[in-house]
């Protein structure tokens, strides 16, 4: 395109010419008028042609200085993108060249405007941690002067919970102090007034203490014993022995029970000894091991001792001639019982000739008796061999199982007149034991025929047998009048039944149970019950499988 010089030199040579013969021609046609006024009309439609004609010519220049002006605005109110494309809105090389020149100021000014903001960013950053810096140097300054405070207060604080402390613990020890004068008064008293005799020496064995109770003991007073050697209360012939344990016992002191070890002596002031138990209990303290001694006399225990002894002794023998005596009235009653039992068989089997009815019912009568005599006096033998340890057990391996089925089985008679019911409980896999087939089967025997004595027609007997961790328990329950619980102590000593039972018309004569206890004990096993009166009664024995391993 043309430059504006250009323009303005092809309008002027154009517009020139044309207008000088426009001018003449209008001025001779429209003004006739003389020179003058001519060359002054020319003048005037000159101007306002060359003016029409700028006006059109200079116009895209006009628009581009707008758009120059307007790029320059946006420049200056920091938008320097909306000249990228000034270049091409423009006309003409000079604005195309000023458009340019503004478009590398406005990427100059962009450049400046970025570094200005990333050094005015980071100088802000700057400022901030500066600041942020002075904040915590502050908080910190602060934080001193609070500690500071704080710990001021604190040392306040402390000096008077001392201040405190030292009066709470200056009214303490008044008060510890008064509280141990009465303690110490109350111990004096207390030490004095005790019932056994007291006494305190020291590691030496001198005599540091003691109270009334020595004075009464030993005939001395206090201020002959105080300081003396503790073997001056110690008979002549015990002198160096003592010593000696007074010194062992010294080098390893620790507490000794009343009672334990030897008998004791003490001498008293007139010479004269009396047998004392003594315990010992050593007390360690700043001035060394201390022993304070409880003596008491036993002088009357002994004494009674010495009369049960002699009373054991005397029972013993009675004992014995007890069992003497019942061995031989026993033994001297079974003949007779034999001849009379074999002439009662006798007479039922109608050997002498025929029995009517009566008859029968006495002698059957007459026959249950003399069994039932036979079977006390039996019993008194068996308890009176068993008391002195003179029966001997046979003892075998026995299967358990088949022992409770014949012990039922020999009472299934007087289980059926009776109209009770007998349950048996037995393991699948047989039991067997070392024992003494004869005498555990007495021992059921007993504990069944004592369960049908005591249960009520209609009632149930169960017998069973089991085994846990290598013990056996066969236990026979009925659910009969049962026993009180202040007769089941008793009801396995000699001659003693339950006052329960006792007014059961039974005939029992006391000794079934006690045979049962001195059986077991010589099986190492224990028979117990457990019951309710009216509740019935469970009866259980227990004794080890194999005795030489309980032996």
């Amino acid at each position: 395109m043309m430059s504006l010089r250009i323009r303005f030199i092809l309008v002027f040579l154009i517009t020139i010419p044309i207008l000088f013969g426009i001018s003449w021609l209008m001025a001779d046609y429209y003004f006739p008028i003389n020179d003058k006024y001519r060359w002054v009309a020319l003048t005037i439609a000159l101007i306002v042609i060359i003016t029409s004609l700028n006006l059109y010519l200079l116009n895209p220049v006009c628009k581009s200085i707008k758009l120059l002006q307007t790029a320059i605005e946006q420049i200056r109110n920091g938008n320097f993108e909306a000249i990228t494309n000034l270049w091409e809105d423009v006309s003409g090389p000079e604005m195309k060249k000023m458009a340019e020149s503004l478009r590398i100021m406005a990427e100059q000014l962009m450049n400046i405007q970025f570094n200005l903001e990333e050094k005015v960013a980071k100088r802000t950053q700057e400022l901030k941690e500066r600041n942020e810096q002075l904040i915590k140097s502050r908080q910190a300054a602060l934080s001193v002067v609070e500690d500071v405070l704080i710990e001021k207060k604190k040392t306040e604080q402390a000096h008077e919970d001392l201040r405190k402390i030292k009066d709470e613990l200056d009214l303490r020890v008044k008060l510890r102090t008064e509280e141990l004068k009465k303690s110490e008064e109350k111990f004096r008293l207390t030490f004095q007034a005790a019932p056994n005799g007291l006494i305190m020496v020291d590691h030496t064995g001198k005599i540091v203490l003691m109270n009334t109770q020595i004075e009464k003991m030993f005939l001395y007073s206090q201020n002959e014993l105080a300081g003396q050697s503790i073997e001056t209360l110690v008979p002549q012939r015990f002198h160096s022995n003592h010593v000696h344990y007074r010194s062992q016992f010294m080098q390893e002191p620790q507490d000794r029970q009343m009672g334990a070890g030897r008998d004791l002596f003490g001498k008293r002031k007139d010479g004269t000894e009396f047998p004392v138990e003594i315990g010992l209990k050593p007390l360690v303290t700043e001035e060394g091991v201390f022993v304070l001694s409880s003596i008491i006399d036993i002088t009357e225990r002994k004494n009674a001792e010495e009369k049960v002894k002699k009373a054991n002794e005397d029972l013993k023998r009675a004992n014995q001639l007890k069992s003497s005596f019942v061995s031989m009235v026993s033994h001297e009653l079974r003949t007779p019982l034999s001849s009379m039992k074999a002439g009662i068989d006798m007479l039922l089997a109608g050997i002498d000739g025929p029995v009517n009815d009566e008859q029968r019912e006495t002698l059957l009568i007459a026959q249950k008796n003399i069994d039932r005599l036979a079977r006390l006096i039996s019993n008194v033998l068996d308890y009176t061999r068993l008391e002195a340890g003179k029966m001997e057990m046979d003892f075998a391996n026995i299967n358990l199982n088949e022992l409770v089925n014949e012990a039922c089985q020999s009472m299934k008679h007087a289980i059926l007149e009776k109209g009770l019911i007998l349950e048996t409980i037995l393991p699948q896999t047989p039991l067997f034991s070392s024992c003494d087939e004869d005498r555990l089967k007495q021992v059921i025997l007993n504990l069944l025929s004592n369960a049908i004595k005591f249960t009520e027609s209609g009632g149930k007997i169960i017998i069973s047998l089991k085994k846990t961790d290598g013990i056996l328990c066969i236990e026979v329950k009925d659910n009969g009048i049962g026993i009180d619980k202040e007769d089941q102590n008793r009801i396995f000593e000699m001659f003693n039944q339950a006052i329960t039972r006792g007014i059961w018309k039974t005939g029992g004569s006391g000794i079934g149970l006690a045979v049962c206890r001195l059986i077991l004990e010589q099986h190492r096993g224990k028979i117990t019950v457990q019951s309710q009166p009216g509740n019935g009664s469970t009866f259980s024995i227990t004794f080890p499988q194999n005795l030489s391993a309980s032996a």
